[in-house]
């Protein structure tokens, strides 16, 4: 496994340890230039003379489209993409001219087929390169994580995520100071990735600061501990910490972006945000949640359902018997 790209966190890389080898590439394919050649020459070699090669697979890397051309063909060559970028400039662009190199386009979701299929058309693509798009929905253990919820009988509103642009966890935090003078028995958290800049202005929304999150027993307690899972982005796929946390009965309360809408009905097993300007957002996502603090028999009624949807649909077994059908030669 190659890391193309700086991380912002090293928290997973013991657990692709535990199951591949990893390497750093990073300082090698940053810049255009003899180092980057070099590099290209021994890794096309190292690759197209191993008789056991079957597969190469790539993610959210431009290095990883460059690096096609010199696959040898009888390697299935892969790519995965969660969500097109827009309105920014991502990868979905960026490999356009590479398309002709991959047997396989992997998505998450039918929202991102569709936007492929569309920019294949809106490019003069032959039809049959469609074909090579294939939608597989990720997956998780669900076992018994909705049992044994660790609540209290306040109201407790989350956010698990980067802070990033897209994300706009600054929504997250506007509306737990929207809330916090009249509505003292709603609580807020935040957990997730590049938080640490950002912890006094966290707390000083009365927004509980816990960092980043990475052993299993900690995120499990997170989502126990939590009534709502706040999603504020302005794009996304389909982010799996809404996956996990609908397997443990949490209601998600959600911006109508990706596919987000294919499985999060609202009033049924969740809600979903309609609005698009920031402002209304904010203020809406507030008014759901008063609603649920004051409607107990709404609030049961979704964390179930939600708990339901999420056995129902997100078991990791099928997202398993894709790959392995797709990486190998079973």
């Amino acid at each position: 496994m190659l890391f193309t790209k700086q991380s912002k966190s090293a928290t997973l890389l013991n657990k692709f340890n535990q199951v591949s080898r990893c390497a750093d590439v990073f300082q090698f394919v940053r810049h255009d230039g003899y180092i980057k050649t070099l590099f290209i020459k021994k890794l096309k070699r190292l690759l197209n003379e191993s008789s056991q090669l079957i597969s190469v697979f790539g993610c959210n890397t431009e290095f990883y489209y460059q690096f096609l051309p010199h696959v040898n063909t009888n390697v299935k060559r892969i790519d995965l993409t969660h969500a097109f970028s827009t309105p920014d400039y991502g990868l979905e662009q960026f490999s356009i001219p590479f398309v002709d190199y991959l047997d396989y386009r992997i998505v998450i979701n039918a929202k991102t087929k569709k936007d492929f299929e569309q920019q294949y058309v809106e490019h003069n693509m032959p039809k049959d390169r469609r074909d090579h798009i294939l939608c597989i929905p990720n997956g998780i253990d669900i076992e018994t994580n909705g049992m044994n919820r660790n609540k209290t009988s306040d109201l407790t509103v989350g956010f698990f995520g980067r802070w990033s642009k897209e994300k706009r966890p600054q929504l997250f935090l506007d509306v737990a100071k929207l809330l916090n003078d009249e509505h003292r028995t709603i609580n807020f958290k935040m957990a997730g990735t590049a938080l640490e800049p950002h912890k006094a202005q966290i707390e000083n929304s009365n927004v509980e600061y816990l960092g980043e999150l990475s052993e299993t027993s900690a995120i499990s307690d997170f989502y126990k501990s939590i009534d709502i899972l706040v999603i504020t982005s302005y794009r996304e796929g389909f982010p799996l910490v809404i996956m996990e946390a609908m397997s443990y009965g949490v209601i998600v309360m959600a911006t109508n972006v990706g596919s987000i809408s294919e499985h999060i009905k609202t009033n049924e097993n969740g809600m979903l945000i309609t609005e698009t300007d920031p402002d209304q957002i904010v203020r809406t996502i507030a008014e759901k949640i008063v609603v649920l603090s004051n409607d107990s028999e709404l609030k049961k009624e979704l964390h179930s359902n939600a708990l339901d949807y999420a056995t129902s649909n997100f078991g990791i077994r099928q997202f398993n018997k894709a790959y392995r059908a797709l990486l190998t030669n079973e």
